[in-house]
């Protein structure tokens, strides 16, 4: 393990995380909409006392939306990505979460990776197609994919 995934660890947001988790949404071209209203549920990567990144889940009875999955350019490429994935899904697991959800135009390859597979938007429930994600962040174009967690 190098020095950072040494000194780097993955923790619930609190609100002061707020502004840094924006900017690093922003600095990614990642949609910062509704993020304020979901921050319970968002975790982040804390290397030396700054967030370096961060992802979300917005919930929607047993479904929940993964959003904002972001690490900052410098620590890409380096397995965080991943671990905050499977931090995300661990987090689901804890809240009876049953199915993963997520609409990406860049990141399917990595998201097939970690277990998602791609279904078409009509088979989401009509709640989560309330979320600022399906009704204005997301392009019809985004891929919408699916993973399931915990028994049902």
């Amino acid at each position: 393990m190098d020095s950072e995934m040494q000194r780097g660890h993955i923790r619930l947001a609190v609100a002061s995380d707020l502004s840094e988790i924006l900017a690093l949404l922003s600095a990614v071209r990642l949609p910062t909409a509704g993020v304020g209203d979901h921050l319970e549920n968002f975790l982040v990567l804390e290397v030396d006392g700054r967030v370096a990144g961060t992802v979300g889940l917005e919930l929607y009875g047993r479904e929940a939306l993964l959003r904002s999955l972001a690490v900052t350019p410098e620590r890409q490429g380096r397995g965080w990505g991943s671990a905050l994935s499977q931090a995300i899904v661990e987090r689901a697991e804890s809240l009876s979460v049953e199915e993963i959800i997520l609409l990406t135009e860049t990141a399917d390859g990595f998201f097939q990776k970690q277990g998602f597979r791609t279904i078409a938007r009509d088979e989401v429930s009509d709640a989560m197609k309330t979320s600022v994600e399906f009704t204005s962040c997301c392009p019809l174009s985004a891929v919408c994919m699916k993973r399931r967690v915990a028994a049902a």
